[in-house]
């Protein structure tokens, strides 16, 4: 019957198969023993980084997001509007399509409405008197009593 132990055992083989367990025993140790120090390491680089310094306070975190947010509107806002103007820019360049050259046409002449629309608004408001008073009152018509004639020269 064969000992379990193997450092029990007189037998020299085993005895030396023992030893070169223990060996790769040590160097599995040791192994480990240095991966552990470069999980340590790595994990102490990863606390000390930037994002995750930014997300350890609560109110940095808000003002991040926040300024974060509104680039995120601005460059959508911008990049939208340059998109439809350059969109818009090779639409009223094509002329010879006749779908897309009268429809181009229509909305030329629908802005134009617009704008000259507009502008009438804007003469018509620059013409009328402000509205706090600060213009002339006309005078307000002489009382009559009921039955009576108003004056001729009232209006």
């Amino acid at each position: 019957m064969s000992d379990p132990d193997p450092h029990l055992s007189s037998d020299p083989v085993a005895t030396q198969s023992a030893a070169e367990a223990d060996a790769a025993h040590d160097a599995t140790r040791s192994d480990l023993q240095r991966e552990i120090v470069a999980l340590r390491e790595e994990v102490a680089k990863l606390n000390d980084h930037k994002f995750l310094r930014v997300y350890a306070q609560f109110w940095r975190l808000i003002a991040f997001q926040l300024l974060r947010g509104m680039a995120f509107g601005l460059g959508s806002v911008v990049g939208a509007t340059v998109l439809v103007s350059i969109l818009a820019y090779l639409l009223s360049q094509v002329d010879f399509i006749p779908i897309l050259a009268e429809w181009a046409a229509e909305l030329g002449v629908e802005l134009d409405q617009e704008k000259s629309e507009a502008e009438a608004e804007q003469r018509v408001e620059e013409q009328l008197p402000a509205p706090d008073g600060a213009g002339t009152q006309p005078e307000d018509p002489p009382q009559v009593e009921p039955g009576e004639m108003p004056p001729a020269n009232a209006d």
